[in-house]
């Protein structure tokens, strides 16, 4: 299992969540997307100081399928120009190391 991260400003947060929500609950190509590429969850959070920044984690089953989503050009470049992004974001694909976790 690997992770995703990227963090980035959206100009219209309205409108950015919007477009999520239906790529979420309408958009049958993302949902396939999702399965090929082995998406197995996505969560999104949004800055405390900054309505517009946020940030996206997604794990994945394989590094392989997070590597291959980026480059799919129906897949997250096309839900960026559809959202409004006018500059694609850094990525960080990451695994985790359990070792050093810290849990109370």
């Amino acid at each position: 299992m690997v992770t995703m991260f990227w963090t980035y400003r959206v100009s219209d947060w309205t409108r950015w969540a919007d477009s999520l929500a239906v790529l979420n609950a309408d958009d049958a190509a993302a949902r396939a997307r999702r399965d090929k590429y082995g998406m197995v969850r996505r969560s999104v959070y949004r800055s405390v100081d900054d309505p517009n920044e946020v940030m996206m984690v997604a794990e994945f089953r394989t590094r392989e399928g997070a590597e291959e989503l980026l480059k799919d050009p129906e897949g997250m470049r096309r839900w960026y120009e559809r959202t409004g992004l006018e500059v694609f974001p850094p990525v960080l694909i990451t695994e985790n190391l359990a070792g050093l976790n810290w849990m109370p």
